[in-house]
């Protein structure tokens, strides 16, 4: 359904971002400040998602996109261990051994690339390299740099 003044185009994200713009406006008459504020979170957004474009792990899955676009099954079983893992982490809040997780994903994904030796090879060496930023479970809830962990689940006595 589209609203007036917006897109019926499937990835026309501003469609439904100029309807919701037009309802704050209407609804926040006498504090502009709101919809000044919706615009700044908006503008913030759509920079955050241009950023994400040169990220090494959406360009593989742009391949991937690319590759499977005529096999919707493959396509899906590609994005199904992501998902898992989005659902997992909301699940479990605050989540709860997040390095498993990451590496349940990531095997699940090897296997459906498996019959890609160039796309898994990209996606294994860009996985592998994202590793670093994974949070590391700890016996105490900070890292050896004082930082907070997430998934830590023991505590020393």
């Amino acid at each position: 359904m589209a609203y007036e003044g917006t897109s019926t185009e499937p990835n026309d994200i501003n469609g439904p971002v100029n309807y919701v713009r037009s309802e704050l406006t209407i609804l926040f008459a006498n504090e502009p400040e709101l919809v000044a504020g919706f615009d700044k979170f908006w503008e913030e957004s759509k920079e955050r998602k241009k950023d994400m474009s040169n990220n090494p792990l959406v360009q593989v899955g742009e391949k991937v996109k690319e590759r499977f676009k005529n096999d919707p099954e493959k396509l899906e079983a590609y994005h199904a261990p992501f998902k898992d893992l989005a659902k997992r982490l909301i699940a479990d809040t605050p989540p709860q051994n997040v390095q498993v997780l990451l590496e349940d994903a990531f095997e699940k994904t090897k296997t459906v690339l498996a019959g890609e030796p160039d796309l898994l090879e990209i996606f294994e060496a860009e996985f592998q390299s994202q590793r670093v930023n994974w949070p590391v479970k700890s016996t105490s809830s900070q890292s050896e740099k004082g930082e907070a962990v997430v998934g830590t689940t023991e505590k020393t006595s």
